[in-house]
């Protein structure tokens, strides 16, 4: 008995020590939940002060999701193992207590056996008790009589002993005597029953105050877990409450996004409509230029190769005015005038120029070919054998002066015409290269259009003009041949009008090199812009591109979302059964205390008979281990982990 009763008192220090142990783990827990939640709240902060806030805040948000879904499968799992073995103690303790009642009521039946037994027992005794002082008073009257016979006769004994002998009382004696023993022995084996059972009382009522000791630190036990419990899942609802308004802020940012998105797309289909209209006007504007720059070389070559007829009259125009230069040498040192031979000289050389200027006008206007015929051209021979006589050299200077001043200004104002339309093609390439409106170009094409036609027009009239000239110089031509001899005073009137020719043919020489040189710069320029255009459409290319890699990284982004909003809705209806299976755990919580208040107020006596059976049932004695077979709860390396 003793050593059960010691192996008994050290379970149950064993029980108080596993308590203790399991307090201790579950502050330690507590403290390690509290840190993890302050370190994903501190790197919410940091993430809140950066750069690329959504994404950031949605991997974190993710993985406090995961250790709060991971640390409600480990409270749940904890709160089952509480569960299943308060069931267990509580069957453990009805099983207890049935048998104890029962072990109760048979002691009961034994004591009320044995109140009976001795209650028929002291009956007998009374039964017997008369006998036994009639006895007592013969044996004191044999006492007396013998002390009177001492010294009697023998006789007299030997007929005592006979009538005893004989007498009944002597059986009645002996039968008192023999009942009386077995009385005392059976009072003797009582009194050893009543011993052996108060010392069983006792022993029974020391495990039913050690086990009120355990029942009572079990309830504070039970009290700190509720406690615990309760204040962990309001903090897991205030989490949730939190989650629910992050993941609300973040559906409101994933529409905004999606309005973006949407935005973008529009923007995106009408930059590629603004892109191909532009491609469109600038491929007709280079189709444009490219016909105008083969106008402007077929040109060009035009100039270039001038007839044979402009070679050769330039040829007599040379040898006129070596000629004339000799001669003015000559009269500079004889210092006479020789006006009749400068005379003959200068409407040589005036003839050959109108000859020459024909020729080339005629060349350009009809693109080379000469527009002279073989009766003209004859004619134009004679004319220049006859031009070389002094009689057929007066010509009106007048007229044909006015006129070629006329073409000069002709000459510029084309030349004004060329470089507005240079700079109105490099401001549309401007224009083009810094991404400008489509409106601007439209409108910069209209102006051109119109400054075209403007031109056309010019050059129509210029034509006119040049027919017109062309058919009085043939005139006036006619009327020199009539015209033989020159009038005296009009000879240095003729000079000076040579002279001037002269300088204004010098003056159209240069113009057409300024025209030529403003030729070459379109030519460059319009093969820079069509290198600017490859280069644009290289960056138009690059472009549809990029805006290709945008929509690919926006669709990667929705499913991301979609994901995202998926797993969010797995997460809320996670912690919706957390909360339910919570309550579902404080409901039995409340029972549990319940079942164990109403345990604890039953009486010790009943409780006695279950000391037995619970020596007897190893199971009774083990401790209460919830943390045994199970995971632990998150320590400190699970922070430093995070």
């Amino acid at each position: 008995m003793n050593e059960k009763c010691y192996d008994h008192a050290s379970g149950i220090c064993a029980s108080e020590s596993v308590i203790n142990t399991d307090s201790k783990i579950d502050s330690e827990s507590l403290r390690t939940i509290r840190e993890l939640n302050t370190v994903f709240a501190n790197r919410l902060k940091d993430c809140e002060d950066g750069e690329k806030v959504t994404q950031e805040k949605l991997i974190i948000l993710q993985q406090w999701v995961d250790s709060l879904t991971e640390q409600n499968v480990m409270l749940i799992e904890v709160v089952e193992t509480f569960e299943k073995e308060a069931v267990h103690q509580l069957k453990v303790g009805f099983e207890s207590q049935k048998l104890q009642n029962k072990e109760l009521q048979v002691l009961q039946q034994q004591m009320t056996c044995k109140n009976r037994i001795i209650e028929a027992q002291q009956k007998a005794l009374e039964k017997l008790s008369v006998p036994v002082e009639k006895l007592r008073e013969y044996d004191n009257t044999n006492n007396n009589h013998t002390e009177c016979l001492v010294n009697g006769d023998i006789d007299e004994e030997s007929r005592i002993a006979n009538s005893m002998e004989t007498s009944d009382s002597r059986k009645a004696y002996q039968a008192c005597s023999l009942e009386l023993e077995s009385t005392k022995k059976q009072l003797q084996n009582v009194e050893k029953e009543k011993e052996a059972l108060r010392k069983n009382v006792d022993d029974v009522e020391k495990k039913i105050e050690k086990l009120n000791q355990t029942m009572v630190s079990n309830e504070k036990v039970a009290r700190e877990m509720r406690a615990a419990l309760t204040t962990e899942v309001a903090e897991k609802h205030d989490q949730v409450v939190q989650l629910r308004r992050d993941a609300q802020a973040m559906e409101e940012r994933l529409r905004q996004a999606d309005m973006q998105t949407h935005f973008k797309d529009d923007i995106i289909k009408e930059l590629r409509k603004q892109i191909k209209i532009a491609t469109n006007k600038l491929t007709g504007q280079l189709r444009d230029k490219d016909v105008a720059v083969n106008n402007l070389e077929e040109k060009l070559k035009i100039f270039r190769e001038l007839p044979v007829e402009v070679s050769a009259q330039l040829y007599h125009l040379k040898q006129r005015f070596a000629s004339l230069n000799e001669l003015l040498a000559a009269a500079a040192k004889l210092r006479n005038e020789p006006r009749n031979e400068v005379q003959l000289v200068l409407n040589s050389i005036l003839f050959n120029l109108n000859e020459a200027l024909l020729l080339v006008d005629g060349y350009r206007c009809d693109g080379g070919a000469s527009t002279l015929k073989p009766d003209e051209r004859q004619r134009h021979r004679s004319s220049s054998n006859i031009s070389d006589q002094a009689d057929q050299n007066q010509i009106p200077m007048n007229n044909y002066l006015h006129r070629r001043f006329s073409f000069k200004k002709l000459l510029e104002d084309d030349k004004m015409q060329y470089k507005k339309i240079d700079d109105d093609i490099r401001s549309i390439m401007n224009s083009t290269c810094n991404g400008d409106q489509p409106g601007n170009a439209i409108i910069i094409k209209n102006d051109l259009d119109s400054r075209l036609s403007s031109l056309q027009s010019h050059l129509e009239k210029y034509q006119e003009s040049k027919e017109k000239v062309y058919i009085q110089l043939c005139c006036l031509q006619n009327d020199q041949k009539d015209k033989v001899t020159p009038h005296p005073s009009e000879k240095t009137c003729n000079v000076r009008l040579c002279t001037e020719n002269y300088q204004s043919g010098s003056d159209n020489l240069q113009c057409d090199r300024s025209r030529d040189a403003t030729i070459r710069k379109l030519t460059n320029d319009l093969q820079e812009l069509n290198c600017q255009l490859k280069s644009r459409e290289k960056i138009i290319s690059n472009q549809q591109e990029t805006i290709d890699l945008l929509q690919n990284s926006l669709q990667m982004e929705q499913t991301e979302m979609e994901s995202l909003k998926v797993e969010k809705e797995k997460a809320d209806a996670q912690i919706h059964a957390l909360q339910a299976k919570v309550l579902m755990l404080e409901a039995e919580l409340k029972v549990v205390q319940v079942a164990l208040s109403s345990n604890s107020s039953i009486e010790p006596r009943n409780l006695s008979g279950g000391a037995k059976n619970q020596m007897q049932n190893p199971a009774a004695n083990k401790t209460w281990a919830p943390w045994a077979g199970k995971q632990p709860l998150p320590t400190h390396r699970h922070v430093h982990d995070v």
